[in-house]
């Protein structure tokens, strides 16, 4: 999903998905919560439609995440960001 041989543009967008994952699972509760509400908003589904990823399976795997401890959710955060690094092709 994030695209090696793609536009700049593309490849920005990826990074800040995948640091918007690890900023959800912060012990920083502010960059946490600042997290939750992007993936709220018109920029995430833009992404999603940017990098041709289903909206409602990510949807559902963010809020599996949120369910998990401060411990087991960084883990896991840091997981599904190299996820997206292996749908790439790399």
């Amino acid at each position: 999903m994030c695209p090696k041989d793609e536009s700049i543009e593309k490849v920005i967008d990826c990074m800040i998905l995948k640091q918007a994952i690890r900023d959800l699972a912060s012990k920083n509760t502010d960059l946490s919560e600042s997290a939750s509400k992007f993936f709220k908003s018109s920029s995430y589904e833009n992404l999603c439609a940017s990098l041709h990823i289903d909206k409602s399976v990510m949807d559902e795997s963010i809020r599996e995440l949120e369910t998990y401890p401060l411990i087991s959710k960084k883990k896991l955060a840091n997981k599904m960001a190299r996820l997206l690094d292996s749908f790439s092709g790399r």
